[in-house]
């Protein structure tokens, strides 16, 4: 979650946060709950391959607009705020 807490509350005033946990063994249950009810966790009991986990959190959205975040990516801090112009603008992007 490193990534997306450094940009901590800024996104949007309005979102969700989906964490979707592929079986992992470390600490990210404890991390994703410690952010309370903004960030809905959920837990697959076996792991599964990238696109089948994301489509299970897809499944668990609610929005108009949907970003993946993978543990290895870094959004700069404006960047949802940008993409939500872009869309708005013009929504054949």
């Amino acid at each position: 979650m490193k990534p997306w807490t450094a940009s901590w509350p800024r996104p949007l005033p309005i979102f969700e946060v989906i964490f979707w946990d592929n079986a992992s063994t470390d600490a990210s249950p404890a991390i994703a709950q410690s952010y309370g009810p903004k960030v809905r966790y959920f837990r697959g009991e076996t792991i599964v391959p990238l696109g089948a986990g994301r489509n299970l959190a897809l499944a668990q959205a609610r929005g108009r607009y949907l970003a993946f975040l993978d543990c290895d990516d870094l959004w700069r801090p404006e960047k949802l705020a940008a993409q939500t112009a872009l869309f708005e603008v013009n929504p054949r992007v």
